[in-house]
Order: C-alpha cells, then structure tokens, then sequence
C-alpha cells in the first residue's frame, strides 16, 4: 500500500513516536479504445469497447468504473429473398370505359433471410 503521510504525535516531550498511514489512491483507467466489430450484418447487433486499469485502488480510494460499454449497430431489418408464386389472373378493369387500370397479383410463398 502506498505511504503517504508521516503522523506525528508528542504526548511525552521526551519521546515521539511517529506512524506511516495509508494514503487513499483511486483507480485510474484508460481511455476507451475504438468499438469492436458488430456482431450482427443487420436485424440489430452489438458492439463493444474496451478500457483497461492503469492504477488499481488502494486504502480505501474510489474504485475502477465499468472496463467496456456495448451499443447497438446494425439495427436495419435483414432483406428477405422471396420465392414467389405465379401470378393470378386480371382483376376487373377500374373503368368501363375511358383508360382504366387492372391488375394481377403474386405471392411470397417461401422467404428466406439474405445475409
């Protein structure tokens, strides 16, 4: 433990006596460092960084703080590859008569994540 401080004390002025005490050291950390890869490609992630100890506590000094922080990334939904079926038949025409529109639809019948 580190000494810091000499007491002192003279309660027979013929004689001292003299006692080293413990000085209160606190941690020390470092900076933090970059953030680590995320562990998703997308659907939500995290990342993590990291410091480390440079003093430890002693006698009674303020502890060492949290060593990493994690934040999300990554937090876009995955595309989704569809197999579709075949497409049905013309719907009903919107007009009867002047340029109207149809229209004919699909399904997705299997999807599957691309990562």
């Amino acid at each position: 433990y580190p000494l810091c401080a000499l007491a002192v004390s003279d309660e027979r002025p013929v004689s001292t006596q003299s006692t080293w005490e413990c000085c209160k050291v606190s941690c020390a950390v470092s900076s933090f460092g970059g953030w680590g890869a995320c562990s998703k490609n997308c659907g939500g992630g995290t990342q993590r960084r990291t410091r480390s100890i440079t003093r430890n506590a002693s006698c009674g000094g303020t502890a060492c703080p949290a060593l990493f922080e994690n934040r999300n990334c990554n937090t876009q939904c995955c595309p989704v590859a569809c197999t579709v079926s075949a497409f049905g038949g013309w719907g009903t025409c919107s007009k009867s008569c002047g340029g109207g529109k149809q229209k004919k639809s699909t399904d997705c019948v299997a999807a599957r994540l691309r990562l």
